[in-house]
C-alpha cells in the first residue's frame, strides 16, 4: 500500500467534500449530545446540545478560512482549542474514578493526615466507584491535589473544574513550543497550521485535557520541551536531562522513553549523568514520603503489590490483550485463579518489554528523537497489558510531527473509544463503558496500534538499509 498515495487521496477527498463532511459532522454531533444529554443519569441538559455544535462550526470556519490569513488562523485555533476545554472542564465534572482519588487526597491533607499512612475510615471520603480508598503513587501528585483544594476553597471554584486548568494551559504552552519548533525547521505557516490544527483539534487531546481531570499534559509538556531541546541544540548540557527528570516526576508514564534516551548518550559517564538527572527528582521526592525497601520493588515488579510506586506501571485490565484473557477468563470459563496467574506475569511482560527496548536501540542509535519517542510509546502501548485511558494522549504532539493513516485511524478509533468510556463512567452504563468502548473499540484499536509499529519498524529498517546503501 502507498501510504503517501493514500495521504494525498484522503487529502484531496476532504478538500472536494469538505462542506458535506462537516454538515454530516455537524448532524451527527447534534444527535450523539441530544441523545447522551437525553438518557444521561443526571437529566437532561440542551447545554451541550448547543455548545458543542458551536464549537464544532468554529473549528470548521478556523480550518477552511485559514488559506486567508494563516497566522492569523493559527490564533484562532488556540483560542478556539482553549476554550472548548474550559467549557469541557466547567460543564462536565469529568471521570469520576480518579477525580474522586485526588479530592479524596486533598481532604485527606487538610484534615491534617498523611495520605501515604491514611487508615481507611478515618475520614468519609467518596470513593466510587472505587470500593475503596486509592492511595496516592506521586508524592508531586498529592501535593497539587491539595494546593487546588486550598485554591478551591478560596475561589469558591469547583474543584473538579479547577483541577483541569494546568493541563489546558499545558496544552496551550505545547502548542506554542510545537509552533516555534516548526518555524525553527523552516516549516511554512500552511504546514504549521495544519500539524497544530491535527493537535489542538483531535478529539482525544480535547477530552483527556478538557475532560477527564488528570495532568498528562502537564508532565507531557516537559517531554516536548526535552525533545526540542535535544533536536535543537548542538551541544548537549547535561543539566537539560533535568526537563526528562522533571517529566517523570509529574508522570512517570515517559519512563518508557528512557532506553531510547538512555542509548542516546554517547559514553559511560555521560549514561551515567542521564540516569541520576532523569531518576533523582523522582526518586527524592517519592522516597522522602514513602518506605523504600528492596523487597517492597521487588513485590511490585512481581505482585504489583503496591508497596512502592516506581513500579507501577499503569492501569491493569483497562484494555489490550488483559482484557481479552480477563473476559475468557472470568466471564467464559470461569477460572479465576488463571486471571490471578496473569496477573502476576503482566508486570513480568512489562520487564521483558524494557529488555526488548534496550536490546533494539542499542542495535538502532541513529534513530532520530523523533522517531525514537513515537517507537517507545507503540513500544509501551503494544507490549503492556493495561493502562488507563487518559495516556492515549500522549503519543499525540510526537505524532502529529509524522501525520499519516495511523495518526488518523489512531484518532479515530481512541476518540469513539474515550466517548463511549466516559459517557459509560459518568453515567453508570457499564456496558458502554467497557464492552463497546474498551473491549470492542479498545481491541480494534490494539490491532492498529499493532501494525502502526510492524510498518515503523519496517521504516526504519528501510531508511537504514537506504543509507548504507549510499555511496560514501
Amino acid at each position: 500500500m502507498n501510504y503517501k498515495n493514500f495521504n494525498e487521496n484522503l487529502k484531496s477527498f476532504a478538500i472536494k467534500n469538505k462542506n458535506y463532511i462537516f454538515i454530516t459532522a455537524l448532524l451527527l454531533t447534534i444527535i450523539t449530545t441530544f441523545l447522551f444529554s437525553y438518557y444521561s443519569a443526571r437529566g437532561f441538559n440542551i447545554g451541550p446540545v448547543i455548545i458543542i455544535p458551536v464549537f464544532l462550526t468554529l473549528i470548521y470556519f478556523n480550518i477552511v478560512n485559514s488559506p486567508k490569513n494563516y497566522k492569523r488562523a493559527i490564533l484562532y485555533l488556540f483560542l478556539i482549542s482553549t476554550l472548548f476545554q474550559v467549557y469541557l472542564g466547567a460543564a462536565f465534572y469529568g471521570f469520576s474514578f480518579d477525580i474522586n482519588a485526588m479530592l479524596n487526597i486533598a481532604k485527606i491533607y487538610d484534615a491534617g493526615l498523611d495520605p501515604f499512612n491514611y487508615v481507611e475510615g478515618s475520614l468519609d471520603l467518596n470513593y466510587w466507584p472505587a470500593q475503596h480508598f486509592m492511595p496516592p503513587n506521586l508524592p508531586f501528585g498529592a501535593l497539587s491535589y491539595y494546593a487546588i483544594l486550598k485554591l478551591s476553597q478560596i475561589t469558591s471554584i469547583p474543584y473538579s473544574t479547577l483541577l483541569h486548568f494546568p493541563s489546558i494551559i499545558a496544552t496551550l504552552i505545547i502548542g506554542i513550543l510545537l509552533m516555534n519548533f516548526m518555524r525553527y525547521k523552516g516549516r511554512k505557516d500552511n504546514e504549521i497550521f495544519k500539524i497544530l490544527a491535527f493537535y489542538f483539534y483531535n478529539p482525544i487531546v480535547l477530552m483527556v485535557s478538557g475532560y477527564h481531570g488528570t495532568w498528562e499534559n502537564v508532565a507531557i509538556l516537559f517531554l516536548v520541551a526535552y525533545f526540542i531541546y535535544m533536536e535543537r541544540s548542538k551541544l548537549i548540557k547535561p543539566l537539560s536531562h533535568l526537563l526528562y527528570g522533571i517529566s517523570l516526576l509529574i508522570k512517570h508514564i515517559g519512563i518508557f522513553q528512557f532506553p531510547y534516551f538512555l542509548n542516546k548518550q554517547k559514553s559511560f559517564f555521560g549514561k551515567i549523568v542521564f540516569i541520576f538527572l532523569a531518576l533523582s527528582p523522582f526518586l527524592l521526592l517519592t522516597f522522602s514520603f514513602m518506605k523504600f525497601s528492596l523487597v517492597g520493588v521487588a513485590n511490585d515488579l512481581i505482585m504489583q503489590s503496591g508497596e512502592n510506586p516506581i513500579a507501577y506501571t499503569g492501569v491493569k485490565y483497562v484494555w489490550s490483550y488483559s482484557r481479552i484473557e480477563g473476559h475468557l477468563t472470568t466471564s467464559v470459563f470461569n477460572l479465576p485463579q488463571i486471571h490471578d496467574f496473569f496477573a502476576k506475569v503482566y508486570p513480568i511482560i512489562t520487564i521483558l518489554m524494557f529488555l526488548i527496548m534496550f536490546v533494539y536501540f542499542y542495535k538502532n542509535k541513529n534513530i532520530n528523537y523523533l522517531d525514537g519517542i513515537i517507537l517507545s510509546f507503540l513500544f509501551y502501548y503494544v507490549l503492556n497489558p493495561g493502562f488507563g485511558l487518559h495516556y492515549l494522549i500522549w503519543i499525540l504532539p510526537f505524532a502529529a510531527l509524522r501525520l499519516n493513516i495511523f495518526y488518523y485511524l489512531y484518532t479515530a478509533l481512541a476518540s469513539v473509544m474515550l466517548l463511549l468510556a466516559y459517557y459509560g463512567d459518568a453515567n453508570r452504563y457499564w456496558f458502554v463503558r467497557d464492552a463497546l468502548g474498551i473491549s470492542i473499540f479498545g481491541e480494534i484499536l490494539w490491532v492498529v496500534i499493532i501494525i502502526w509499529l510492524i510498518w515503523y519498524l519496517k521504516e526504519i529498517k528501510k531508511s537504514r538499509l537506504d543509507q548504507s546503501s549510499q555511496p560514501e
